[in-house]
């Protein structure tokens, strides 16, 4: 029979079908197929413990079994209660507008800033299609290219690190009509306005840039550093600005996963340890009853 043609209603239907076909044919052989699923279930949870990791999920983030296998509902959760219990409760939407004017009309109306830099800034302002930005995500480059003496950098638990280094959160944000002149003008002149309508591909043009004429001038970092230290806040590269005088719920919650983590894992390595040992002790124990 010519299965590719059917609709997936034919096709359930022919399933279903089967199903009973097999049922009323050899019923007995049917309970012991399902007997065996069962069985090598209980076998693969036993080897990967996911039921496990499941419940711990579902428990620590307080969602049920059905919205685990997300991102967003368990985090969402999770940082809900966190916020709850220190008596704070979180909006359900960002105050926060990326179509926000107030940096834009403030960096058109500096006179100390660049020529450049002006002209681009009262283009995206004439424009109310360019209003907000584009916020990307890591970048992965791969090469077709064989490379001599590439070495390898990784940084442990960096997003986490940079929430911590920030003081990140929704109640240190500081919203562009609250923020000093000067924390704008900096802003203006060295933060990056990821552009709403460049395309993701280009975005790492602005990352260089930020790179060579920002973070490799000691003398603008220098005057970035003052004033910052002034106001005692703290700056991401796309000019965001976060109060640096009370940790941040975030910034809490991400230096207590990062040490629970490495207490798991120490844990996860010593185990591995015992269980190789076990595993050493029964294969000695075989030769021992071979050459006995």
């Amino acid at each position: 029979m010519d299965y590719t043609n059917l609709t997936n209603e034919q096709l359930i239907e022919l399933k279903t079908e089967k199903k009973r076909e097999f049922e009323t044919l050899s019923y007995d052989q049917f309970i012991r197929y399902g007997i065996t699923d069962v069985e090598l279930l209980i076998q693969i949870d036993q080897k990967l413990k996911l039921i496990d990791l499941a419940k711990f999920i579902s428990f620590t983030c307080g969602v049920t079994m059905d919205d685990i296998r997300g991102t967003i509902k368990q985090w969402n959760s999770y940082m809900y209660n966190n916020h709850l219990n220190a008596g704070m409760v979180l909006p359900m939407e960002g105050k926060f507008g990326k179509t926000d004017t107030v940096i834009l009309e403030h960096a058109a109306k500096m006179n100390d800033l660049s020529t450049e830099k002006k002209q681009k800034y009262q283009r995206l302002l004439s424009n109310p299609e360019t209003h907000g930005q584009t916020f990307p995500g890591g970048i992965t480059r791969g090469t077709a290219r064989f490379w001599k003496e590439v070495f390898s950098l990784d940084y442990g638990s960096l997003y986490p690190s940079c929430i911590q280094w920030a003081n990140i959160g929704i109640e240190t944000l500081i919203q562009p009509k609250d923020l000093p002149k000067e924390l704008l003008d900096i802003r203006a002149k060295y933060a990056i306005y990821y552009e709403k309508e460049v395309l993701p591909k280009d975005l790492i043009q602005f990352d260089i840039e930020f790179t060579q004429n920002v973070l490799g001038n000691p003398t603008i970092m220098a005057e970035i550093e003052e004033v910052l230290t002034r106001h005692n806040v703290s700056m991401t590269p796309n000019g965001m600005f976060f109060k640096s005088d009370a940790r941040s719920i975030l910034s809490q919650t991400m230096e207590n996963i990062i040490t629970q983590r490495k207490v798991y894992k120490k844990e996860m390595k010593g185990h591995f340890k015992e269980a190789q040992r076990i595993k050493d002790e029964i294969n000695e124990l075989k030769e021992q009853l071979k050459t006995a």
